[in-house]
C-alpha cells in the first residue's frame, strides 16, 4: 500500500469514530489492559491516565499499586459476578486487596465466597437492587481524544453509591467491574480518572436513565 493510500485509510477510520481493535499480549500488565466493547465484541487498548494517578493522594496511589500487582489473581478468582476470596489469596493477591475487592463486589450485588469472616464484609451501605431493564452500554476505550468510559443505567447507581460511601479505589473498581461485567485490569486502569469526578456530576449526567459517558480529557460527562 502506498503512503497516500495508507493515510487515506487511516483518515477514513478516524472520521468514522472507530478505534482499531488491538489485543494485548498474554503477559500484558494493567498498563496494557483491555476491555470488551459491549457493542462490537472487539478489544481495544485501555491506556491509564498517568497524570490522574499522579495527582491522587499518596495513600490512594499506594492502594492502586497494590491492586495492580494483585489484579491477575483477582481476575482468576472472579467469574459471573462471584468472587472467591480464598482462591484470590492462594493465587497471590494481597489479603487487604482481596478484602477490599470483596466489599466492592458485595456493594455491586455480587457474591463473595470463602471469605475468612463473611460478617465483616457486610458492613457496607445498602446494595442497589438491579433495575428491571438496563439502558446504555458498558465500555472502556482509548482513542486519539483520550480515555472514555460508558456505563449503563444499571451500573451508574452502584458506582455513585460506592463513591458516596467513600470506599477506596479497590472497592470502587470492584463495584464497577462486578456491576458491568468488565475485566479487573481494564477497570483498575480508569479508576484514577474516575476518582477525579464529583459524585454529583456523574449522577447528574445520567439522570435521563440511559447511562453515562465519561471523557477523561477534561473530566466531562454526558448521558448516553
Amino acid at each position: 500500500m502506498s503512503r497516500r493510500a495508507a493515510f487515506a485509510a487511516a483518515a477514513a477510520v478516524m472520521a468514522m469514530g472507530f478505534v482499531a481493535a488491538v489485543a494485548a499480549p498474554a503477559d500484558a500488565s494493567p498498563s496494557a489492559a483491555r476491555a470488551v466493547g459491549s457493542d462490537s465484541g472487539t478489544t481495544v487498548p485501555v491506556i491509564p491516565d498517568a497524570e490522574s494517578a499522579a495527582s491522587l493522594p499518596s495513600a490512594q496511589q499506594a492502594e492502586l499499586a497494590a491492586l495492580s500487582s494483585s489484579s491477575a489473581a483477582i481476575e482468576e478468582a472472579t467469574a459471573n459476578g462471584e468472587f472467591d476470596y480464598a482462591l484470590a489469596v492462594r493465587s497471590g493477591a494481597d489479603e487487604t486487596v482481596a478484602r477490599e475487592w470483596a466489599q466492592g463486589v458485595q456493594l455491586a450485588g455480587g457474591v463473595v465466597r470463602n471469605a475468612p469472616n463473611p460478617t465483616s464484609l457486610t458492613q457496607m451501605p445498602v446494595r442497589i437492587a438491579a433495575l428491571a431493564a438496563c439502558r446504555g452500554q458498558n465500555r472502556i476505550w482509548t482513542d486519539y481524544l483520550g480515555g472514555h468510559a460508558r456505563f449503563s443505567s444499571c451500573v451508574v447507581p452502584k458506582a455513585v453509591a460506592a463513591l458516596q460511601a467513600g470506599v477506596g479505589a479497590t472497592a470502587l473498581a470492584a463495584t464497577i467491574a462486578t456491576a458491568a461485567s468488565m475485566g479487573v485490569a481494564a477497570v483498575s486502569a480508569i479508576v484514577p480518572a474516575l476518582l477525579q469526578y464529583s459524585v454529583w456530576s456523574i449522577d447528574a449526567c445520567s439522570k435521563n436513565g440511559t447511562g453515562v459517558e465519561l471523557a477523561f480529557a477534561g473530566f466531562v460527562c454526558w448521558a448516553q
